[in-house]
Protein backbone atom coordinates (compact mmCIF):
# COMPACT_ATOMS: atom_id res chain seq x y z
CA UNK A 1 0.00 0.00 0.00
CA UNK A 2 3.15 2.57 0.30
CA UNK A 3 4.32 1.52 -2.28
CA UNK A 4 0.89 2.07 -4.13
CA UNK A 5 0.91 5.58 -2.82
CA UNK A 6 4.25 6.39 -4.14
CA UNK A 7 3.60 5.53 -7.42
CA UNK A 8 -0.28 7.68 -7.24
CA UNK A 9 1.08 10.38 -5.02
CA UNK A 10 4.32 11.83 -6.45
CA UNK A 11 3.68 12.21 -9.83
CA UNK A 12 -0.21 13.60 -9.17
CA UNK A 13 1.20 17.52 -8.82
CA UNK A 14 1.58 17.35 -12.65
CA UNK A 15 -1.14 15.74 -13.63
CA UNK A 16 -3.72 18.25 -14.81
CA UNK A 17 -7.65 17.63 -14.15
CA UNK A 18 -9.14 16.41 -17.43
CA UNK A 19 -12.85 17.77 -18.46
CA UNK A 20 -14.72 14.70 -16.88
CA UNK A 21 -12.76 15.61 -13.42
CA UNK A 22 -13.77 19.33 -13.81
CA UNK A 23 -17.88 18.02 -14.31
CA UNK A 24 -17.38 15.88 -11.01
CA UNK A 25 -15.70 18.76 -9.70
CA UNK A 26 -18.48 21.46 -10.40
CA UNK A 27 -21.28 19.19 -9.25
CA UNK A 28 -19.83 18.58 -6.01
CA UNK A 29 -19.75 22.20 -5.54
CA UNK A 30 -23.45 22.67 -6.04
CA UNK A 31 -26.39 22.12 -3.80
CA UNK A 32 -27.46 18.41 -3.22
CA UNK A 33 -31.08 19.50 -4.74
CA UNK A 34 -28.79 20.74 -8.35
CA UNK A 35 -26.58 18.09 -8.25
CA UNK A 36 -29.04 15.47 -8.31
CA UNK A 37 -30.75 16.84 -11.28
CA UNK A 38 -27.42 17.63 -13.30
CA UNK A 39 -26.34 14.24 -12.46
CA UNK A 40 -29.92 12.59 -13.18
CA UNK A 41 -29.48 14.73 -17.00
CA UNK A 42 -26.02 13.32 -17.16
CA UNK A 43 -27.23 9.89 -17.81
CA UNK A 44 -24.08 8.44 -17.55
CA UNK A 45 -23.47 7.09 -14.27
CA UNK A 46 -25.53 6.64 -10.73
CA UNK A 47 -25.08 9.54 -8.34
CA UNK A 48 -22.92 7.91 -5.34
CA UNK A 49 -19.16 9.24 -6.54
CA UNK A 50 -20.51 12.72 -6.73
CA UNK A 51 -22.29 12.72 -3.07
CA UNK A 52 -18.41 11.52 -1.78
CA UNK A 53 -16.87 13.85 -3.20
CA UNK A 54 -19.01 16.41 -2.12
CA UNK A 55 -18.65 15.43 1.77
CA UNK A 56 -14.56 14.93 0.36
CA UNK A 57 -14.45 18.22 -0.74
CA UNK A 58 -16.31 20.37 2.28
CA UNK A 59 -13.00 18.13 4.36
CA UNK A 60 -10.05 18.64 2.05
CA UNK A 61 -11.41 21.45 -0.30
CA UNK A 62 -11.93 21.83 -4.07
CA UNK A 63 -8.15 21.45 -5.22
CA UNK A 64 -7.01 19.49 -7.93
CA UNK A 65 -5.39 17.36 -5.34
CA UNK A 66 -8.76 17.49 -2.97
CA UNK A 67 -10.98 16.17 -5.33
CA UNK A 68 -9.05 13.23 -6.02
CA UNK A 69 -8.55 12.02 -2.64
CA UNK A 70 -11.46 9.75 -2.34
CA UNK A 71 -10.12 8.21 -5.64
CA UNK A 72 -6.84 7.72 -4.50
CA UNK A 73 -7.70 6.56 -1.12
CA UNK A 74 -9.89 3.93 -2.57
CA UNK A 75 -7.25 2.88 -5.11
CA UNK A 76 -4.97 2.21 -2.01
CA UNK A 77 -7.57 0.80 -0.04
CA UNK A 78 -7.64 -1.68 -3.13
CA UNK A 79 -4.02 -2.89 -2.71
CA UNK A 80 -4.96 -3.89 0.77
CA UNK A 81 -8.25 -5.31 -0.05
CA UNK A 82 -6.83 -8.09 -3.02
CA UNK A 83 -4.08 -8.98 -0.40
CA UNK A 84 -6.51 -9.64 1.98
CA UNK A 85 -8.57 -11.73 -0.52
CA UNK A 86 -5.49 -13.24 -2.26
CA UNK A 87 -4.83 -14.94 1.81
CA UNK A 88 -7.92 -16.68 1.87
CA UNK A 89 -7.90 -17.98 -1.62
CA UNK A 90 -7.97 -22.08 -1.10
CA UNK A 91 -4.51 -23.28 0.02
CA UNK A 92 -3.11 -19.76 -0.87
CA UNK A 93 0.14 -18.07 1.12
CA UNK A 94 1.39 -15.44 -0.94
CA UNK A 95 -0.36 -14.56 -3.90
CA UNK A 96 -2.14 -12.18 -2.35
CA UNK A 97 0.49 -10.33 -1.50
CA UNK A 98 2.27 -10.72 -5.46
CA UNK A 99 -0.76 -9.69 -6.14
CA UNK A 100 -1.08 -6.05 -4.26
CA UNK A 101 2.05 -5.93 -5.69
CA UNK A 102 1.32 -5.79 -9.40
CA UNK A 103 -1.90 -4.04 -8.20
CA UNK A 104 -0.03 -1.01 -6.55
CA UNK A 105 2.30 -0.47 -10.06
CA UNK A 106 -0.14 -1.55 -12.61
CA UNK A 107 -0.33 1.49 -14.92
CA UNK A 108 -4.19 1.67 -15.38
CA UNK A 109 -4.82 1.33 -11.51
CA UNK A 110 -2.01 3.92 -10.86
CA UNK A 111 -4.04 6.36 -13.39
CA UNK A 112 -7.83 6.04 -12.49
CA UNK A 113 -6.65 6.02 -9.05
CA UNK A 114 -5.38 9.56 -9.77
CA UNK A 115 -8.96 10.62 -11.75
CA UNK A 116 -11.86 12.06 -9.91
CA UNK A 117 -14.48 9.94 -11.46
CA UNK A 118 -15.93 6.60 -9.64
CA UNK A 119 -14.01 4.09 -11.68
CA UNK A 120 -11.12 3.25 -8.61
CA UNK A 121 -14.15 3.34 -6.05
CA UNK A 122 -16.21 0.63 -8.35
CA UNK A 123 -12.71 -1.19 -8.06
CA UNK A 124 -12.86 -0.97 -4.59
CA UNK A 125 -16.18 -2.48 -4.28
CA UNK A 126 -16.49 -5.35 -5.94
CA UNK A 127 -13.07 -6.83 -4.15
CA UNK A 128 -15.32 -6.51 -1.03
CA UNK A 129 -18.39 -8.30 -2.87
CA UNK A 130 -15.89 -10.88 -3.90
CA UNK A 131 -14.67 -11.18 0.36
CA UNK A 132 -18.67 -11.12 0.93
CA UNK A 133 -19.10 -14.12 -1.21
CA UNK A 134 -15.65 -15.96 0.57
CA UNK A 135 -17.45 -14.90 3.83
CA UNK A 136 -21.06 -16.53 3.06
CA UNK A 137 -19.45 -19.24 1.75
CA UNK A 138 -17.61 -20.02 5.13
CA UNK A 139 -20.70 -18.73 7.79
CA UNK A 140 -24.00 -18.17 5.56
CA UNK A 141 -25.82 -18.67 8.56
CA UNK A 142 -24.51 -15.23 10.00
CA UNK A 143 -27.90 -12.68 9.25
CA UNK A 144 -25.24 -9.32 9.47
CA UNK A 145 -23.10 -11.16 6.67
CA UNK A 146 -26.36 -11.50 4.33
CA UNK A 147 -27.38 -7.55 5.42
CA UNK A 148 -23.81 -6.68 4.57
CA UNK A 149 -23.91 -7.82 1.22
CA UNK A 150 -27.34 -6.06 0.34
CA UNK A 151 -25.16 -3.40 1.92
CA UNK A 152 -22.25 -3.29 -0.47
CA UNK A 153 -24.67 -4.63 -3.87
CA UNK A 154 -26.64 -1.45 -2.85
CA UNK A 155 -23.46 1.11 -3.26
CA UNK A 156 -21.87 -1.09 -6.12
CA UNK A 157 -25.25 -0.47 -8.30
CA UNK A 158 -25.76 3.37 -7.08
CA UNK A 159 -21.50 3.64 -7.75
CA UNK A 160 -21.59 2.30 -11.46
CA UNK A 161 -23.61 1.75 -14.31
CA UNK A 162 -21.78 -1.73 -14.36
CA UNK A 163 -22.26 -2.41 -10.83
CA UNK A 164 -25.39 -4.18 -11.43
CA UNK A 165 -23.20 -6.97 -14.14
CA UNK A 166 -20.88 -7.93 -10.76
CA UNK A 167 -23.45 -8.25 -8.71
CA UNK A 168 -24.99 -10.42 -10.69
CA UNK A 169 -21.89 -12.84 -11.41
CA UNK A 170 -21.33 -12.75 -7.22
CA UNK A 171 -24.82 -14.42 -6.55
CA UNK A 172 -24.48 -16.38 -9.82
CA UNK A 173 -21.12 -17.85 -8.04
CA UNK A 174 -23.19 -18.57 -5.41
CA UNK A 175 -26.11 -20.37 -6.78
CA UNK A 176 -24.04 -22.65 -9.04
CA UNK A 177 -21.60 -23.42 -6.50
CA UNK A 178 -22.01 -26.56 -3.79
CA UNK A 179 -23.70 -24.50 -0.67
CA UNK A 180 -27.17 -25.03 1.35
CA UNK A 181 -30.08 -24.55 -0.48
CA UNK A 182 -30.65 -21.48 2.05
CA UNK A 183 -27.87 -19.92 1.21
CA UNK A 184 -28.89 -19.89 -2.66
CA UNK A 185 -32.29 -18.26 -1.84
CA UNK A 186 -30.80 -15.62 0.26
CA UNK A 187 -27.93 -14.36 -2.22
CA UNK A 188 -30.96 -14.27 -4.64
CA UNK A 189 -33.04 -12.62 -2.40
CA UNK A 190 -29.88 -10.19 -1.54
CA UNK A 191 -30.01 -9.03 -4.79
CA UNK A 192 -33.35 -8.30 -5.35
CA UNK A 193 -33.12 -6.74 -2.23
CA UNK A 194 -30.01 -4.10 -3.65
CA UNK A 195 -31.77 -4.07 -6.83
CA UNK A 196 -35.59 -3.12 -5.14
CA UNK A 197 -33.25 0.15 -3.51
CA UNK A 198 -31.80 0.99 -6.84
CA UNK A 199 -35.62 1.46 -7.94
CA UNK A 200 -35.77 5.28 -7.55
CA UNK A 201 -33.18 5.89 -9.21
CA UNK A 202 -33.77 3.91 -12.05
CA UNK A 203 -37.25 5.65 -12.14
CA UNK A 204 -35.62 8.85 -11.81
CA UNK A 205 -33.27 8.65 -15.13
CA UNK A 206 -36.14 6.32 -17.27
CA UNK A 207 -37.96 9.84 -17.96
CA UNK A 208 -34.62 11.72 -18.89
CA UNK A 209 -33.52 8.40 -21.54
CA UNK A 210 -37.11 8.30 -22.84
CA UNK A 211 -36.89 11.99 -23.63
CA UNK A 212 -33.28 12.49 -25.10
CA UNK A 213 -32.75 8.69 -26.19
CA UNK A 214 -29.74 6.67 -25.36
CA UNK A 215 -27.32 7.25 -28.21
CA UNK A 216 -27.32 10.70 -26.53
CA UNK A 217 -25.47 9.61 -23.72
CA UNK A 218 -23.79 6.66 -25.05
CA UNK A 219 -23.13 7.17 -28.48
CA UNK A 220 -19.53 8.83 -27.70
CA UNK A 221 -18.42 5.39 -26.72
CA UNK A 222 -18.18 4.68 -29.91
CA UNK A 223 -17.93 0.65 -30.93
CA UNK A 224 -14.86 -2.03 -30.12
CA UNK A 225 -13.08 -4.39 -31.75
CA UNK A 226 -12.29 -7.57 -30.75
CA UNK A 227 -8.29 -5.96 -30.38
CA UNK A 228 -9.92 -3.75 -27.81
CA UNK A 229 -11.55 -6.87 -25.53
CA UNK A 230 -8.12 -8.73 -25.60
CA UNK A 231 -6.39 -5.33 -24.32
CA UNK A 232 -8.39 -5.25 -21.56
CA UNK A 233 -7.84 -8.43 -20.67
CA UNK A 234 -3.95 -8.37 -21.14
CA UNK A 235 -3.65 -4.99 -19.76
CA UNK A 236 -4.15 -7.12 -16.37
CA UNK A 237 -1.17 -7.92 -15.77
CA UNK A 238 0.51 -5.36 -18.28
CA UNK A 239 1.37 -4.51 -21.62
CA UNK A 240 5.22 -3.89 -22.52
CA UNK A 241 6.09 -1.63 -25.55
CA UNK A 242 7.11 -4.55 -27.89
CA UNK A 243 5.45 -6.13 -31.44
CA UNK A 244 3.04 -9.21 -30.02
CA UNK A 245 3.10 -8.07 -26.16
CA UNK A 246 -0.76 -8.00 -26.30
CA UNK A 247 -0.92 -12.03 -27.42
CA UNK A 248 2.67 -12.49 -25.12
CA UNK A 249 0.23 -11.00 -22.04
CA UNK A 250 -2.72 -12.92 -23.03
CA UNK A 251 -0.73 -16.42 -23.37
CA UNK A 252 0.54 -16.04 -19.82
CA UNK A 253 -3.25 -15.52 -18.30
CA UNK A 254 -4.63 -18.19 -20.08
CA UNK A 255 -1.25 -20.52 -18.79
CA UNK A 256 -2.03 -19.13 -15.17
CA UNK A 257 -5.55 -18.43 -15.10
CA UNK A 258 -6.41 -22.27 -16.48
CA UNK A 259 -3.44 -23.53 -13.56
CA UNK A 260 -5.72 -21.46 -10.93
CA UNK A 261 -8.83 -23.18 -11.84
CA UNK A 262 -7.73 -26.62 -12.59
CA UNK A 263 -5.25 -26.56 -9.34
CA UNK A 264 -7.71 -24.76 -7.06
CA UNK A 265 -7.18 -27.20 -4.38
CA UNK A 266 -6.33 -30.77 -3.62
CA UNK A 267 -8.93 -31.01 -0.97
CA UNK A 268 -11.81 -29.39 -3.03
CA UNK A 269 -13.21 -29.18 -6.52
CA UNK A 270 -13.93 -25.74 -8.15
CA UNK A 271 -17.67 -25.93 -7.56
CA UNK A 272 -17.04 -26.08 -3.78
CA UNK A 273 -15.00 -22.78 -4.17
CA UNK A 274 -17.49 -20.19 -4.52
CA UNK A 275 -14.83 -17.49 -4.47
CA UNK A 276 -12.77 -18.49 -7.06
CA UNK A 277 -16.11 -18.80 -9.33
CA UNK A 278 -16.94 -15.55 -8.51
CA UNK A 279 -13.66 -14.04 -9.41
CA UNK A 280 -13.40 -16.00 -12.55
CA UNK A 281 -17.00 -14.75 -13.62
CA UNK A 282 -16.42 -11.20 -12.90
CA UNK A 283 -12.91 -11.66 -14.89
CA UNK A 284 -14.53 -12.87 -18.09
CA UNK A 285 -17.89 -12.09 -18.13
CA UNK A 286 -18.90 -8.59 -17.61
CA UNK A 287 -16.39 -7.22 -20.30
CA UNK A 288 -17.79 -9.77 -22.79
CA UNK A 289 -21.11 -9.70 -22.08
CA UNK A 290 -21.21 -5.88 -22.94
CA UNK A 291 -17.95 -6.04 -25.89
CA UNK A 292 -21.32 -8.15 -27.74
CA UNK A 293 -24.03 -5.54 -26.98
CA UNK A 294 -21.08 -2.83 -27.96
CA UNK A 295 -21.38 -4.55 -31.47
CA UNK A 296 -23.93 -4.96 -34.53
CA UNK A 297 -26.93 -5.58 -34.30
CA UNK A 298 -27.15 -4.40 -30.52
CA UNK A 299 -25.27 -1.07 -30.95
CA UNK A 300 -25.12 -0.22 -27.30
CA UNK A 301 -21.80 1.52 -26.94
CA UNK A 302 -20.89 1.12 -23.27
CA UNK A 303 -17.51 -0.53 -23.88
CA UNK A 304 -14.83 1.07 -22.44
CA UNK A 305 -11.53 -0.21 -20.45
CA UNK A 306 -11.90 2.01 -17.19
CA UNK A 307 -15.41 0.56 -16.47
CA UNK A 308 -13.99 -3.36 -16.16
CA UNK A 309 -11.38 -1.71 -13.64
CA UNK A 310 -12.71 -4.47 -11.23
CA UNK A 311 -12.48 -7.19 -13.83
CA UNK A 312 -8.60 -6.59 -14.45
CA UNK A 313 -8.05 -6.36 -10.66
CA UNK A 314 -9.66 -9.84 -10.39
CA UNK A 315 -7.95 -11.56 -13.18
CA UNK A 316 -4.71 -10.57 -12.23
CA UNK A 317 -5.11 -12.07 -8.74
CA UNK A 318 -6.42 -15.40 -10.58
CA UNK A 319 -3.01 -14.86 -12.18
CA UNK A 320 -1.12 -15.06 -9.24
CA UNK A 321 -3.01 -17.58 -7.40
CA UNK A 322 -2.29 -19.61 -10.58
CA UNK A 323 0.67 -19.35 -10.23
CA UNK A 324 1.38 -20.29 -6.60
CA UNK A 325 -0.73 -23.31 -7.17
CA UNK A 326 2.33 -24.04 -10.46
CA UNK A 327 5.10 -23.86 -8.17
CA UNK A 328 2.76 -25.81 -5.12
CA UNK A 329 2.57 -28.42 -8.09
CA UNK A 330 6.15 -28.12 -8.81
CA UNK A 331 7.94 -30.20 -5.98
CA UNK A 332 11.73 -29.25 -5.55
CA UNK A 333 11.47 -26.41 -8.05
CA UNK A 334 8.71 -24.76 -6.17
CA UNK A 335 11.02 -21.87 -5.33
CA UNK A 336 11.84 -21.16 -9.08
CA UNK A 337 8.62 -21.07 -9.95
CA UNK A 338 7.32 -18.55 -8.14
CA UNK A 339 10.41 -16.52 -8.35
CA UNK A 340 10.69 -16.29 -11.64
CA UNK A 341 7.19 -16.01 -12.49
CA UNK A 342 7.04 -13.24 -9.62
CA UNK A 343 9.11 -11.58 -11.07
CA UNK A 344 8.21 -11.68 -14.45
CA UNK A 345 4.53 -10.34 -13.05
CA UNK A 346 6.26 -7.52 -11.32
CA UNK A 347 8.48 -6.77 -14.62
CA UNK A 348 4.98 -6.51 -16.42
CA UNK A 349 3.45 -4.27 -14.48
CA UNK A 350 5.42 -2.09 -13.63
CA UNK A 351 7.50 -1.64 -16.88
CA UNK A 352 4.90 0.52 -18.71
CA UNK A 353 3.97 2.28 -15.43
CA UNK A 354 7.98 3.46 -15.34
CA UNK A 355 7.70 4.41 -18.37
CA UNK A 356 4.80 6.66 -18.41
CA UNK A 357 6.16 8.43 -15.55
CA UNK A 358 9.12 8.37 -17.66
CA UNK A 359 8.26 10.25 -20.06
CA UNK A 360 6.13 12.92 -18.47
CA UNK A 361 2.49 13.38 -17.10
CA UNK A 362 0.00 10.87 -18.25
CA UNK A 363 -2.53 13.59 -18.98
CA UNK A 364 -3.42 16.15 -21.35
CA UNK A 365 -1.67 19.43 -20.06
CA UNK A 366 -4.14 22.25 -19.47
CA UNK A 367 -2.01 23.87 -16.72
CA UNK A 368 0.26 24.29 -19.45
CA UNK A 369 -2.07 25.34 -21.86
CA UNK A 370 -3.63 27.92 -19.53
CA UNK A 371 -0.19 29.49 -19.04
CA UNK A 372 -0.17 29.86 -22.77
CA UNK A 373 -3.71 31.53 -22.78
CA UNK A 374 -2.96 34.15 -19.85
CA UNK A 375 0.56 35.09 -21.98
CA UNK A 376 -1.99 35.78 -25.18
CA UNK A 377 -4.19 37.69 -22.73
CA UNK A 378 -0.77 39.46 -21.83
CA UNK A 379 -0.44 40.76 -25.32
CA UNK A 380 -4.58 41.60 -25.60
CA UNK A 381 -5.21 38.30 -26.88
CA UNK A 382 -8.67 36.90 -26.56
CA UNK A 383 -8.65 32.85 -26.37
CA UNK A 384 -11.69 30.70 -27.75
CA UNK A 385 -12.19 26.64 -26.99
CA UNK A 386 -13.75 25.10 -30.27
CA UNK A 387 -14.56 22.57 -26.92
CA UNK A 388 -15.97 24.50 -23.90
CA UNK A 389 -16.51 21.70 -21.85
CA UNK A 390 -13.73 19.40 -22.69
CA UNK A 391 -11.09 22.08 -22.91
CA UNK A 392 -12.22 25.46 -22.20
CA UNK A 393 -13.26 24.75 -18.69
CA UNK A 394 -10.18 23.05 -17.32
CA UNK A 395 -8.04 25.45 -18.86
CA UNK A 396 -10.42 27.96 -16.79
CA UNK A 397 -10.15 25.88 -13.98
CA UNK A 398 -6.55 26.62 -14.06
CA UNK A 399 -6.55 29.78 -14.64
CA UNK A 400 -8.59 30.53 -11.86
CA UNK A 401 -11.28 32.52 -13.80
CA UNK A 402 -12.77 32.26 -17.46
CA UNK A 403 -9.92 33.35 -19.30
CA UNK A 404 -11.26 30.80 -22.44
CA UNK A 405 -14.54 31.51 -23.90
CA UNK A 406 -16.49 29.71 -26.24
CA UNK A 407 -15.88 29.81 -29.79
CA UNK A 408 -19.26 32.07 -31.38
CA UNK A 409 -21.30 30.26 -34.41
CA UNK A 410 -20.90 34.02 -35.79
CA UNK A 411 -17.28 34.56 -36.91
CA UNK A 412 -17.64 37.90 -37.48
CA UNK A 413 -18.07 38.49 -33.91
CA UNK A 414 -14.48 37.34 -32.80
CA UNK A 415 -11.43 40.11 -32.97
CA UNK A 416 -8.81 40.18 -35.45
CA UNK A 417 -6.24 38.24 -33.41
CA UNK A 418 -7.19 35.42 -31.31
CA UNK A 419 -6.27 31.73 -29.70
CA UNK A 420 -8.03 28.85 -30.79
CA UNK A 421 -7.58 25.99 -28.71
CA UNK A 422 -9.25 22.95 -30.39
CA UNK A 423 -8.59 19.01 -30.90
CA UNK A 424 -7.01 17.85 -33.81
CA UNK A 425 -8.33 14.65 -33.61
CA UNK A 426 -12.04 15.36 -32.81
CA UNK A 427 -13.57 16.32 -36.05
CA UNK A 428 -16.18 18.87 -35.09
CA UNK A 429 -13.56 21.00 -33.43
CA UNK A 430 -10.99 20.56 -36.25
CA UNK A 431 -13.63 21.82 -38.87
CA UNK A 432 -14.20 24.74 -37.08
CA UNK A 433 -10.73 25.29 -37.42
CA UNK A 434 -10.81 24.77 -40.82
CA UNK A 435 -13.85 26.75 -41.34
CA UNK A 436 -11.86 30.04 -39.67
CA UNK A 437 -9.14 29.38 -41.93
CA UNK A 438 -10.99 28.83 -45.50
CA UNK A 439 -12.61 31.97 -44.51
CA UNK A 440 -10.49 35.05 -43.11
CA UNK A 441 -7.74 33.88 -40.60
CA UNK A 442 -4.53 33.09 -40.97
CA UNK A 443 -2.92 30.91 -38.61
CA UNK A 444 0.39 32.20 -37.86
CA UNK A 445 1.73 29.71 -34.66
CA UNK A 446 0.56 27.10 -33.04
CA UNK A 447 1.62 24.79 -30.37
CA UNK A 448 0.44 21.07 -29.52
CA UNK A 449 0.00 20.36 -25.77
CA UNK A 450 0.28 16.70 -25.76
CA UNK A 451 1.19 14.12 -22.57
CA UNK A 452 4.42 12.92 -22.26
CA UNK A 453 3.67 9.74 -24.13
CA UNK A 454 2.60 12.18 -27.33
CA UNK A 455 -0.88 10.82 -27.85
CA UNK A 456 -2.25 12.42 -30.92
CA UNK A 457 -5.63 13.14 -28.79
CA UNK A 458 -4.17 16.23 -26.92
CA UNK A 459 -4.74 20.16 -27.78
CA UNK A 460 -3.65 22.67 -30.23
CA UNK A 461 -3.85 26.19 -29.21
CA UNK A 462 -3.15 28.30 -32.57
CA UNK A 463 -2.76 32.20 -32.87
CA UNK A 464 -4.66 33.20 -35.52
CA UNK A 465 -5.16 36.96 -37.42
CA UNK A 466 -7.86 37.99 -39.77
CA UNK A 467 -6.88 38.56 -43.29
CA UNK A 468 -6.43 42.31 -43.89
Amino acid sequence: MLLGAGFRLIPLGHEALDGDEIFSRNVALQTWTAAYVTVRNDMTHPPLHYALMKIGIAIWGASALGVRVVSLLAGIATIGLIAILGRRLPDARWCGLLAAACLAVGREQVFYSQEARDFSLHAMLVILLVLWVDAISKHGRNPWLWASGVCVMTLLVYMHSMGSLYVTMAILALVICKLEMRAKILAVASGAAAALLFTPWAFAVLSIYKSKGLNEALGWYGHPTFYDLRQLWASSIGIIDIPGATAAALSVIVVLAVAALALVSRKQTLRQSPTVVAMALMAVLPPLLVFFLSIPPFNLTLFALRHFLPSMAVLLLICCYGLERLSQASAGRAPLVAGCGAALLLFLGAAPTIKALRAGPARYPYDKVAERVEAAERNGIEAFAASDDVVGEPVNFYCNRTCVQPLPEDASALPPRLLLLYRPRATEEENKYRQLIQSEYTDVDHVFYTNGLAAPWGTMAASLTRQK
